[in-house]
């Protein structure tokens, strides 16, 4: 709609399905879970990439992690996942 090239890394088919929705171009990631034990550093060195080499102007890196530990009121996990990926 505005021109812009965007990117979506997510392991679950739902926020998938929004991303293709919206037009987005897709990758799986190696190690990319929709748990807890995700391969993060993978996650963040894939949009990277996609930022520096293949010319993305933004992109969505959804981490499953933090919004699961809302849904299981677990504040210090929330925390956790909140500091990591700052």
């Amino acid at each position: 709609m505005h021109g812009l090239k965007g990117f979506m890394i997510a392991p679950t088919a739902i926020i998938k399905g929004i991303g293709m929705h919206l037009e987005l171009d897709i990758f799986d990631v190696e190690g990319a879970t929709g748990w807890y034990d995700s391969n993060y550093d993978n996650k963040f060195t894939s949009a990277e990439n996609l930022f520096k080499n293949k010319g993305y102007d933004f992109g969505f890196v959804h981490i499953k992690a933090i919004d699961d530990a809302g849904h299981d009121k677990d504040a210090k996990l929330k925390v956790h996942y909140n500091i990591l990926i700052l």
